[in-house]
């Protein structure tokens, strides 16, 4: 839009709304109309008539009124969880990893003193199958952690992209697509993004 055409716009408003109008930027010259002159309103013009306020002037209709979408709070709340998740997941990854080096350590200190946990009650054997029980439970946890965290960063995303938009749309233009045969599934979204 050409900032003539703007100028325009705003003076055609004015008219309609009954107030004055004094062009605020002279014709540059480069082609474009001249500049409309408008007289200020002074006692001497006549009082324009009422006319019904435009639609974007008008006050908003009475009753309830409408509320703010929750779309982004919720959209960066999920992802701030997720994120914390999936740094989680990569904490307890890096502490099992910890774990399990103490574990192999001991176990060539057991095996150098040729100790043989064959049976239970052998203190340094059930140290060491402690430390080994600890590093798969630091590791389980930390897939718990990164998928969970995984799969809220994808919710998130996945409502950023499909939450309804002000004034309708949004998820009523969707539609799943889901195709199942004998040797594969899919599962899809379709509508227009």
């Amino acid at each position: 839009m050409k900032f003539y055409d703007l100028r325009l716009q705003i003076r055609d408003r004015c008219k309609k709304m009954g107030c004055s109008y004094r062009d605020p930027a002279p014709s540059s010259g480069l082609g474009e109309e001249p500049r409309p002159v408008v007289k200020p309103m002074t006692q001497e013009t006549k009082e324009p008539e009422k006319k019904e306020v435009p639609k974007e002037f008008a006050p908003p209709p009475e009753g309830k009124p409408k509320a703010p979408s929750a779309k982004w709070p919720v959209v960066i709340s999920t992802a701030a969880v997720g994120a914390v998740g999936v740094g989680l997941g990569v904490g307890f990854f890096v502490a099992s990893e910890g774990k399990k080096s103490e574990a192999v350590g001991l176990r060539e200190d057991l095996i150098d003193g040729g100790i043989r946990c064959e049976t239970r009650g052998i203190v340094p054997c059930d140290e060491y199958g402690a430390m080994k029980q600890s590093y798969f439970d630091l590791q389980t946890a930390g897939i718990a952690a990164t998928a969970v965290g995984g799969g809220l960063l994808v919710t998130s995303a996945i409502l950023a992209v499909v939450w309804p938009q002000e004034g309708g749309g949004g998820v009523a233009s969707f539609r799943p697509v889901v195709s199942v045969s004998d040797r594969a599934s899919y599962f899809g979204v379709a509508g227009s993004f």
